[in-house]
């Protein structure tokens, strides 16, 4: 709570945003007696109050972004401590400027307070991932050991709980105080409407009420007094660390940095928290370039010719489902149609053949049960043979080849084992060749690779599976039921895929 000049300027505030909302003020009056209410403690006076905003731009006012500016000047002053509670933490820019800060200060520490895990899936998908962007920079900088992220936890009868984080405090040095709204995200730099309050210490008295500010809530976090905490400012960290370990009541438990979300992460964090606002109508105008419709339209065509070719030359033969099936069939040689199909995987994924064609022709050719071990140890077989090539190649060899799209398939792979791998399966961010090769080139262990490639394919596989009369129905009578069934089996893996991920994102939330 304030009064005087910083009431008066947050009243402004409010109406300014009243008006913008299409609302009307009535004119307000300032009152000339004390109305600080009587239940609430006064802790210090005559403090400097200043406000940053976050306000959209937009055709007539260029925004504000004074949020993102008090972040990087408060950063840029800290010389000792600095003291964070934070719901978000994925605001990489704040990061970098934070682990150069430390970097540039030796003496400096940081602890952040923020939630173990977040309570919905949608906020795990787009603030989960970024955590692990935030945390990056501290990793590279090699300053680990002068920071924390933790996490409040209390225990009852034995049993902890992780305790939910919706604060959004930061203490600099204890000269600098700031309350407000603003999350250390991406939204709140620029695309959200935000309002903090900042109060700087001019005397020896601002300093200590701020001082006791931060011990106060450390030590509500940990079941101590402030005194407790006072008494352990050389070695706070240590203190924290040892105190985690006690398992007390109350206590600040460390984060896991490669706690993160689903690859479903790449898709909803870039929406869930932008810089700025989604301008879907200019998004579109800069998709829609002469060039990016030059593309297409030679997509099109290019694929209308390839059909073509498969339907009007001699090829057709080739493509006809009877025929292949009448030659699997034979007595003579169906004993090894399910070597022909595995050994169809492994010369697929060297010519980077689509993988979903491979397993949906399998599963048509050789029925049900049959068709799901055959794709299965072919799906795992292609895998390994290219994840072999691609750990011969090596890392930089691949990048120099592969480009940027290496770079980035691997940056959802590498250190996130089994999960990140099974969900990439269920969700493909990229060719299946390109994973193998690329994970192989990776640090990821053959274990990992091979565990996280059965479970996130098994799910495709089965359904092909179980579908594979209606496949090759289809493939020899076109009609609009069958083009249906085909549809619907490929809704069904798509619900498949993602309701697996709900349920590991939500099972991983439980543990919490």
């Amino acid at each position: 709570m304030v009064d005087g000049e910083a009431a008066a300027s947050l009243t402004e505030v409010v109406e300014n945003r009243w008006r913008a909302a299409g609302c009307t003020v009535e004119t307000s009056e300032g009152v000339a007696d004390d109305r600080w209410p009587a239940s609430v403690p006064v802790q210090c006076r005559g403090m400097t109050v200043g406000i940053a905003r976050t306000e959209i731009a937009t055709a007539s006012d260029a925004g504000v972004n004074e949020v993102a500016r008090l972040f990087e000047a408060s950063i840029n002053v800290a010389d000792r401590f600095i003291y964070i509670e934070n719901q978000f933490t994925s605001a990489a820019d704040i990061a970098r400027l934070l682990a150069q800060r430390m970097l540039d200060v030796p003496q400096l520490r940081v602890l952040i307070v923020t939630p173990k895990m977040h309570s919905s899936w949608f906020e795990s998908q787009a603030m989960q991932s970024g955590r692990g962007g935030f945390i990056a920079p501290f990793v590279a900088a090699g300053v680990m050991d002068r920071i924390r992220f933790l996490y409040p936890s209390t225990q009852d009868g034995g049993e902890a709980a992780a305790v939910m984080v919706h604060s959004k405090v930061m203490i600099v040095d204890d000269r600098i105080l700031r309350v407000g709204s603003a999350n250390l995200n991406n939204r709140s730099m620029g695309a959200d409407t935000e309002c903090d309050l900042a109060f700087e210490a001019t005397s020896e008295a601002h300093r200590k009420c701020i001082e006791r500010i931060r011990r106060q809530l450390i030590g509500h976090f940990c079941g101590v007094d402030e005194e407790e905490i006072a008494s352990n400012e050389a070695d706070l960290l240590g203190y924290l660390d040892r105190l985690g370990e006690g398992g007390g009541a109350k206590s600040l438990q460390p984060i896991d940095p490669a706690a993160t979300a689903g690859s479903m992460a790449t898709m909803v964090q870039p929406v869930a928290d932008p810089r700025e606002p989604l301008h879907l109508d200019r998004a579109a105008t800069r998709m829609w370039t002469p060039r990016t419709i030059l593309a297409v339209t030679g997509l099109a065509a290019a694929l209308a010719g390839l059909a073509l070719i498969w339907q009007y030359t001699p090829l057709r033969d080739f493509t006809d489902v009877g025929f292949v099936s009448s030659v699997i069939s034979q007595p003579a040689r169906s004993q090894f149609a399910p070597l022909f199909a595995i050994a169809a995987f492994v010369v697929g994924g060297l010519v980077v053949f689509p993988v979903l064609v491979l397993i949906a022709a399998t599963s048509a050719a050789l029925g049900p049960w049959l068709g799901f071990f055959s794709a299965g140890v072919g799906v795992l077989l292609s895998a390994l043979t290219l994840f072999s090539i691609g750990r011969v190649l090596g890392q930089a060899r691949l990048q120099r080849l592969l480009g940027r799209r290496a770079a980035r398939v691997q940056g959802r792979i590498i250190g996130k084992g089994v999960v990140a791998v099974a969900m990439i399966r269920m969700v493909p961010i990229a060719p299946f060749s390109i994973v193998n090769v690329v994970a192989g080139a990776s640090k990821l262990s053959l274990r990992d690779f091979l565990l996280g490639t059965a479970l996130g394919m098994a799910p495709g596989i089965a359904v092909m599976a179980a579908l594979g009369a209606q496949i090759a129905d289809l493939a020899r009578n076109a009609s609009w039921a069958n083009a249906l069934l085909l549809a619907l089996a490929i809704l069904a893996w798509i619900a498949l895929c993602l309701g697996v991920q709900f349920l590991v994102t939500w099972m991983a939330g439980r543990r919490t």
